[in-house]
C-alpha cells in the first residue's frame, strides 16, 4: 500500500487501453469494413436488385398518388429492353441499376423482355382500361423480384419470389 492508503496495482493491470491500442483497433475495422462489400458480392446484388425493385414500386406508387390527386397525367412506361422507365414528372428516362434485366410476365404466366409496357392510372387510382395485367420483373443473375399492380384497385406492391431473400 501507498502513503495515501490505496492499493498500487503492478504496471500492466491498470485500467483502460492505451491509445496505441486503440488506433489499432480502428484501423482494423476499417480495413474489414473497406473489404466487406468485395468479399459479399451475393448480399451486394440482393441489396441492388432490392433496392431497384422498390424504386419502381415507389415510381408506380407515385403515379397513383397523383392520379388519385389530379396534379399529373398518370402513365408510367417501362421499356424492357433497354431497362429503363420514365414518367411525367422525371427529366428523362430513369435506367436500371448495371445487370438488371426488366421483362413482364403477364397474368396467363407468358413472359416478355421486349417492347414497351405503360401503367395509366384513373382518377380513382385503378388502373385504366389499357393498362396490363400481371407484373414487372426484375432479375440480376440468379435473383428475381417482381412489383404487381393490382388490375382492380391499382395498388402496388413488391412481390418476393424465389431466388431473392
Amino acid at each position: 500500500m501507498s502513503a495515501t492508503g490505496r492499493r498500487r496495482l503492478p504496471r500492466g493491470a491498470r485500467d483502460g487501453f492505451t491509445l496505441v491500442e486503440l488506433l489499432v483497433v480502428l484501423a482494423i475495422l476499417g480495413l474489414a469494413l473497406t473489404l466487406a462489400p468485395f468479399l459479399l458480392p451475393q448480399q451486394r446484388d440482393q441489396a441492388v436488385l432490392a433496392a431497384a425493385a422498390e424504386e419502381v414500386a415507389a415510381t408506380l406508387r407515385r403515379a397513383r398518388s397523383l392520379a388519385i390527386s389530379g396534379v399529373h397525367a398518370t402513365e408510367v412506361r417501362f421499356e424492357l429492353e433497354a431497362g429503363r422507365y420514365r414518367a411525367p414528372w422525371m427529366a428523362g428516362p430513369r435506367a436500371l441499376p448495371e445487370g438488371v434485366a426488366l421483362s413482364w410476365l403477364s397474368a396467363a404466366g407468358r413472359p416478355r423482355a421486349e417492347g414497351a409496357v405503360a401503367f395509366r392510372f384513373g382518377t380513382d387510382g385503378s388502373p385504366d382500361a389499357g393498362s396490363p395485367v400481371g407484373m414487372l420483373q426484375l432479375r440480376l443473375d440468379d435473383r428475381f423480384a417482381a412489383v404487381q399492380v393490382d388490375w382492380l384497385t391499382g395498388r402496388v406492391a413488391r412481390v418476393a419470389e424465389a431466388g431473392e431473400r
